[in-house]
């Protein structure tokens, strides 16, 4: 009788099994190229005035008042516009004294009305502040322990604090990589705009390991594997904020107390690695060289490598080719809205209300600001 109930119960918890994995086969996959168009209106351009000469463009903030923060790396300035594009002024130049640049500086957005730039040469962080008038000034700086700074990402979390995303120091001896780990879990802290810690360690995000190369004499070379995933902290403006978990195809969204609100998944088709993939990433490095990462190369695509979001929805750039770049819209419950596509050649800096703030990079008239807005 015993050996009758076992192999009933057995028979149940096997039919349960098989059902269950039935289930998950289920799932119907995401197609990106099967959704609807959307049409995406340029509503604005704008970049070379009387006052302002682009330079190299690199990062690029939106206020609070909607005017635009960028700094130029090519002419070590950031420099003040208008939402209309009209230059409103130059806040920073080369320099070493305090609120001024060197040649390598990072750019970050501690909220709607505050900004910092870091000196990646003395670790200095020099932080400026938009007045109720609208004039941006230097505020002060604050000077960390060049040891300390292992922050690979400062990013706005409500009116006085930032989200500090970990990162390891590929250049420290100690930082030894195994080529069969491709990834690592990195911390994300909260901290005050002086970098003070207030809370350590409130998520763990994944990120790709770089291949490092140490010679006999103590040369560092850090070549990044294309293709590999990487969450991302996606922020909102009302302090909620999205953690897009990419290997897991997996949205998460969390209210200021980092407290999970939402969540929801995509199953999105595999898409492989083909060669003229690896030829748009990898043809200007030579030899073995090349041969190690590609070496290292995934064989399917992750189905985002780049995420923003705002209120209601989240923006994907989900591929990029010689000629375009590939995006899709979702709602804040998964549901897909469409696609779109934009020149290789423009690079969104900033996306909310359907609206899309990037640069445009062109060798014959120079890099400019675009304006699109995306209509579904």
């Amino acid at each position: 009788m015993k050996y009758i109930f076992r192999l009933f119960l057995l028979s149940i918890l096997t039919l349960y099994s098989v059902g269950c994995q039935t289930g998950e086969e289920s799932v119907p996959l995401q197609s990106f190229s099967e959704l609807p168009e959307l049409h995406v209106d340029l509503v604005n351009e704008f970049g070379e005035g009387d006052n302002y000469y682009p330079a190299m463009p690199s990062e690029l903030l939106l206020l609070d008042d909607g005017s635009l923060v960028l700094s130029d790396h090519g002419s070590t300035t950031i420099e003040h516009f208008s939402s209309d594009g009209e230059h409103l002024g130059t806040i920073a130049r080369e320099g070493q004294g305090p609120g001024e640049l060197n040649p390598y500086f990072f750019m970050y957005q501690f909220s709607g009305s505050v900004f910092a730039a870091r000196q990646q040469m003395s670790n200095r962080i020099d932080l400026f502040i938009q007045e109720n008038s609208g004039e941006i000034s230097y505020s002060h700086s604050v000077q960390p322990d060049r040891n300390a700074f292992v922050w690979g990402d400062l990013l706005p979390f409500g009116d006085a604090e930032i989200m500090a995303v970990e990162e390891r120091d590929w250049f420290d001896e100690d930082s030894q990589v195994d080529p069969s780990d491709e990834y690592h879990q990195a911390g994300v802290d909260i901290l005050d705009f002086d970098l003070n810690l207030l809370q350590g360690t409130v998520h763990e995000i994944q990120h790709p390991n770089p291949w490092v190369q140490r010679s006999e004499t103590g040369g560092v070379s850090i070549f990044r594997i294309p293709f590999r995933h990487r969450d991302r902290i996606l922020p909102r403006s009302d302090g909620y904020y999205w953690i897009a978990r990419s290997s897991a195809q997996q949205f998460e969204l969390y209210n200021p107390d980092h407290e999970l609100e939402n969540r929801f998944s995509i199953h999105a088709e595999p898409r492989a690695v083909g060669e003229e993939d690896l030829e748009l990433r990898l043809g200007n490095i030579p030899g073995e060289r090349r041969t190690q990462i590609e070496s290292r190369v995934p064989s399917n695509k992750p189905a985002f490598s780049d995420a923003w979001a705002d209120r209601e929805s989240i923006l994907l750039q989900v591929d990029r080719n010689q000629d375009e770049r590939i995006y899709v819209l979702l709602d804040s419950n998964g549901t897909f809205s469409g696609r779109f596509a934009l020149p290789s050649s423009v690079w969104i800096r900033h996306f909310a209300d359907d609206r899309i703030i990037a640069f445009k990079r062109d060798s014959e008239v120079g890099p400019t600001i675009r304006v699109y807005q995306v209509d579904r």
